[in-house]
């Protein structure tokens, strides 16, 4: 399954706070580190610094749980997401059977 996957970094307490939650991001983040289970097919950063969208595929809500919660330092949305013509055909399903369904 596909996913979006969007972090932004926590209001941190002071600028010290700030910079040690960043490099222990830095050093966390090595992809190499990432369960084999998460495939990553594209990740951005945001360019005010503060964090970064990627889109990534597994079947393995645990691992999307642990990736989450290993940095705290950072506010996660995971959303599930498909192709767009394949949302398109299900549009186009879901439009039909509404029709055939209605009054």
């Amino acid at each position: 399954m596909q996913f979006m996957l969007s972090w932004r970094e926590r209001p941190m307490g002071s600028p010290a706070d700030y910079e040690a939650a960043q490099d222990r991001a830095k050093a966390l983040w090595d992809p190499l580190k990432w369960p084999e289970s998460l495939v990553i097919t594209a990740a951005v950063s945001r360019l005010d610094g503060f964090g970064g969208y990627a889109f990534l595929e597994t079947d393995d809500a645990h691992a999307m749980h642990v990736l989450a919660l290993t940095f705290p330092a950072y506010e996660f949305e995971i959303v599930p997401v498909m192709d767009f013509d394949q949302s398109i055909t299900a549009k186009q399903e879901a439009l039909a059977w509404r029709e055939r369904h209605s009054s």
